[in-house]
This record gives structure tokens, C-alpha cells and sequence, in this order.
């Protein structure tokens, strides 16, 4: 299990610093690939067809391949709509592409529909392509996290610093109770509160999730989302908007922690 530790948006204040520059970033360089393209071909149409008539063109074209490439990326990255997936991207694509001819034939561009739909999905092939590279990149980024992050846990058990089975103390009203992590399944927000989900039952804990997942993390409990906490050793299945536990459960990962 890959640690994913930054918050879903739209709690930025909770997201490491690291991975939001990351995504600044990576927007960023998508939006300039895009404007590059459109300046490059203002520049191809500026001798033929006019300053004016060159930039209308030019934004059309660049402005309905991006909205068409990013919406097909978006269906593509839907994993819960199973074999409707590939049938969902080709009617948007379809849709998309045909919005895009009307555009450009009221521009005064002729070209066949047929041509318009090719060349959009060429466009949104290779968006689509670098988009795939990005995301196993990243796969590649957590697996190398994962990896340090287990010698350094190994290294901490090994100098007696790291407890994988014990008691630990937890605020239950005004007083404490005594948990062992080790039978916690996962751990879910209650507001300022939490909820540990235990093999035998469930304990309201009066502290929030962010102070329990700092006091869990050397008994190997990862973030997957704003509102949830898993102990690693639980998950059976991972998926990439999901995680099975053993104990049949499932529970949603958040966009900001997807690989």
C-alpha cells in the first residue's frame, strides 16, 4: 500500500506542501503545452488567413481539443463505470468532435466531418497517452516511497523504536481507553472526532482524524482519504478509487491519493 498522505480537495490546508507544488506544477506545464500549441498554429495560419481570423482559429481549434482531450482523460479515469467505460469516451469523443466541426464551419473552415473526428482523436490519443505515462510515473514515485518508508520502518523495530503490536492510549470523553492498533481496521471522521473500527466493534475517540493518523502511522496506517484512515496490513484489495479490507469492507480513496 502506497502511503498517500495529503487531503482531498477542497481542504488545501491539510495537502503537503510537496504535492500541491507537484500539481501547480503539472497544471502549469499542461497549460503551456496547450497555448504553445495554439501559438504555433496562429503562427502557421497568420500568413493565409489574417491576424484576427488566424487567433479565432487557432483558439477554437486548441480550445476544443483540450476540452475534448481532458473530458475523454476524465470518463477514462472513471473506473466505476467497468465495461461502459471505453463506449462512455467514444460518444464523448463523438460529441465533442462534431461540437468542434460546427465551430470551425461557421469560422468558414471546410473540412469533412470525418477529418475533424480523425484528427480530435489523434489529439486526445496522445493526451490520453501522456496522461497513462504521468500516472504510471507516479506508481513508480509511491513504490520507491513505499519501499524507504518500510526499510525505515524496519530499521526503527529493529532499534526498538517501533512497537508493530501494543497497547495505545486513546481520549474516549474525559477519560482513556486502551486500543491495540493491531485490531484496527480503519479509522473515519466524525467531524472533530473519530470512530476506530475495531474487529470486535467500534470507539468514539475524541480527537480528530489528522492527531490520530500522526499517533497511528508507526503501527502502519496510511490516509486514503479526507475522511478515512486504513491499517495497511487490513487491505486485501487496492484499487484505484477504492481499498478492500479483510473484513469485507470498502472504502473510497480520494483523488488527491490516487497513483
Amino acid at each position: 500500500m502506497s502511503r498517500m498522505t495529503a487531503s482531498a480537495p477542497p481542504d488545501q490546508d491539510e495537502r503537503p506542501l510537496a504535492m500541491a507544488n507537484d500539481r501547480r506544477v503539472v497544471v502549469g506545464l499542461v497549460a503551456a503545452i496547450w497555448v504553445g500549441l495554439g501559438g504555433l498554429l496562429w503562427l502557421v495560419m497568420l500568413g493565409e488567413e489574417g491576424a484576427v481570423r488566424a487567433t479565432l482559429l487557432a483558439s477554437t481549434i486548441v480550445g476544443t481539443a483540450a476540452l475534448t482531450a481532458h473530458a475523454v482523460i476524465a470518463v477514462h479515469s472513471r473506473r466505476a463505470l467497468g465495461p461502459w467505460r471505453w463506449p462512455v469516451m467514444a460518444l464523448v469523443l463523438g460529441l465533442l468532435g462534431w461540437l468542434s466541426h460546427l465551430a470551425l464551419m461557421r469560422l468558414g473552415m471546410v473540412q469533412s466531418l470525418i477529418q475533424d473526428l480523425v484528427n480530435m482523436t489523434v489529439v486526445t490519443g496522445v493526451a490520453l497517452a501522456i496522461s497513462q505515462a504521468w500516472s504510471g510515473h507516479r506508481a513508480r514515485q509511491d513504490l520507491t516511497r513505499e519501499a524507504a518508508l518500510r526499510a525505515s520502518a524496519e530499521a526503527r523495530l529493529a532499534e526498538g523504536r517501533l512497537r508493530p503490536t501494543g497497547l495505545m492510549p486513546v481520549k474516549v470523553g474525559h477519560g482513556e481507553r486502551m486500543v491495540d492498533p493491531a485490531l484496527v481496521s480503519h479509522v473515519e471522521a466524525e467531524g472533530n472526532f473519530s470512530t476506530l473500527h475495531l474487529a470486535t466493534g467500534s470507539v468514539f475517540v475524541s480527537e480528530a482524524l489528522k492527531d490520530m493518523v500522526l499517533r497511528l502511522e508507526p503501527y502502519g496506517f496510511v490516509r486514503v482519504h479526507k475522511s478515512h484512515a486504513v491499517n495497511a496490513e487490513w487491505i486485501v484489495e487496492r484499487r484505484r478509487d477504492a481499498v478492500v479490507l479483510r473484513s469485507g469492507i470498502s472504502l473510497p480513496v480520494g483523488r488527491a491519493y490516487r497513483t
